[in-house]
């Protein structure tokens, strides 16, 4: 078990950052006017990865071994990693002063990491402690508590708003230069709004993958096979409305309208999801997911796009790293508060003559719609699903309050979408005016000016 999880740290390094850079040479290379057309190629590839990803799970599961889950990865990271090579060759980053490994280490954000990842691991741990050790725990309620106060400390310190402020010697904000967060990104309402739903949005999306899957296999007796496939409307749809939704984005320039429309549908389905039992059927199973599918579809590059457009005076792949960070955070805390929700409910409304572990490892699912006599049958398959159905519950409401700040939100007018020229690539630009907003609220030697944003 220590192996694989260092194995998985060190993959999960890897993926974030091909995620990140993913997004941030899109935003950094592409002009305005046709990156709607970039994002949906991306969107392409994560359909076909979607439709494959649950079905090869579920074969290597039923029929070799989940090791093969892993194994593949080798064959397609090579063929990955030489694309890369030949595709990047020819792209030339402009030249950057101080761009040297040891003068990124000396100046990178250290604090600013510690507080954020080590907030997000506390909680993620936390809410794991939960399902297995119960609130009553007090190691449970002290890496609740302590990753909440991280994750608050980590945001003040990257906004900044204590400037340049030193105590004891320590400086209590981040270089704005250097922060991993850009300041504007944490003082400006509209940011603050995506960053808010955003968060809702990674963290239910994640749970419903996870969770959907379960009630799938545990409700309903599906094999690994089939829940991937039931999953479809789910993954797949989401995937493929994304494909309308850049097309539309980019035509129109209506970011916050698909923004909203998005979180709306993504709260209903959700909503939804809240009445599936043990007698719903197999119509009901899909089309209540595909509605929160479509809302996921519709919220999978569009905030991107709408917070590079509000942010026009920051550093692009600041702006874009730090979306992407609080999704991180999001995916990362779905599944665990999901577990966390999912298990204390369990405890109440399974049967007091009847225990359950689901933790026991190769715990087969399916056996649950196999109990005997039918009356333990039924008291078990619908404590299950009720206590599946309160997930659906947290996430409806963080998703309706996602929906109700996203009204708080302002439209972006096309003329101003365009207003720098749309042919020009962002790079150009970005630094200049991160300076700029630097310097305006900074001054030159980093102290925080009054009236800043």
């Amino acid at each position: 078990m220590r192996s694989l999880v260092i194995a998985r740290a060190l993959q999960g390094v890897g993926g974030g950052g091909i995620v990140t850079l993913i997004w941030v040479i899109l935003e950094e290379v592409a002009p305005v006017k046709s990156r709607h057309r970039w994002n949906a190629a991306l969107s392409a590839v994560w359909s076909m990865s979607a439709l494959a990803g649950p079905l090869m799970g579920g074969v290597f599961s039923d029929l070799v071994s989940w090791r093969w889950a892993f194994y593949m990865n080798l064959p397609v990271g090579c063929a990955a990693l030489i694309a890369a090579m030949l595709s990047l060759s020819a792209w030339h980053e402009a030249p950057c002063n101080n761009s040297s490994i040891a003068y990124l280490l000396v100046h990178f954000d250290w604090v600013g990491l510690v507080l954020l990842v080590g907030g997000t691991a506390a909680l993620v741990i936390g809410f794991s402690l939960a399902t297995m050790e119960g609130w009553s725990s007090t190691l449970t309620l002290v890496l609740v508590f302590a990753g909440i106060a991280s994750l608050i400390l980590g945001a003040l310190y990257e906004s900044g708003i204590f400037g340049a402020t030193r105590c004891w010697g320590f400086s209590l904000g981040a270089n704005p230069k250097h922060a991993l967060l850009a300041p504007m990104l944490l003082r400006t309402r509209t940011a603050g709004i995506i960053l808010v739903f955003s968060f809702f949005q990674t963290m239910s999306f994640n749970a419903g993958t996870f969770y959907l899957a379960l009630y799938y296999q545990s409700v309903h007796g599906s094999s690994a096979l089939h829940a991937g496939m039931q999953l479809l409307p789910y993954t797949l749809g989401s995937s493929l409305v994304s494909l309308i939704g850049f097309y539309i984005s980019g035509k129109t320039r209506a970011h916050i309208t698909i923004i909203r429309t998005g979180l709306g549908l993504m709260a209903t389905g959700f909503g939804l999801m809240i009445f599936l039992d043990e007698r719903s059927g197999v119509i009901v199973q899909t089309l209540i997911p595909l509605v929160a599918g479509v809302g996921v579809g519709l919220l999978l590059k569009t905030p991107a796009t709408a917070l590079s457009l509000a942010m026009r005076g920051c550093d692009v792949p600041a702006v874009t790293a730090g979306l992407l960070l609080v999704r991180f955070i999001g995916t990362a805390s779905g599944v665990s508060i999901g577990g966390a929700i999912y298990q204390s409910r369990l405890a109440v409304n399974l049967p007091s003559d009847f225990s359950l572990d689901m933790s026991v490892p190769n715990f087969d699912y399916r056996m649950l719609t196999t109990l005997q006599p039918e009356s333990l049958r039924n008291s078990v398959l619908q404590a299950v699903s009720r206590s599946i159905s309160s997930i659906w519950v947290v996430c409806a409401l963080c998703l309706s309050i996602g929906f109700f700040l996203s009204l708080f939100l302002k439209q972006t007018p096309a003329g101003d979408a365009s207003s720098s020229n749309d042919e020009t690539i962002p790079s150009e630009r970005s630094s200049m005016l991160q300076s700029q907003f630097d310097q305006n609220n900074y001054g030159s030697t980093g102290t925080c000016k009054k009236g800043g944003v």
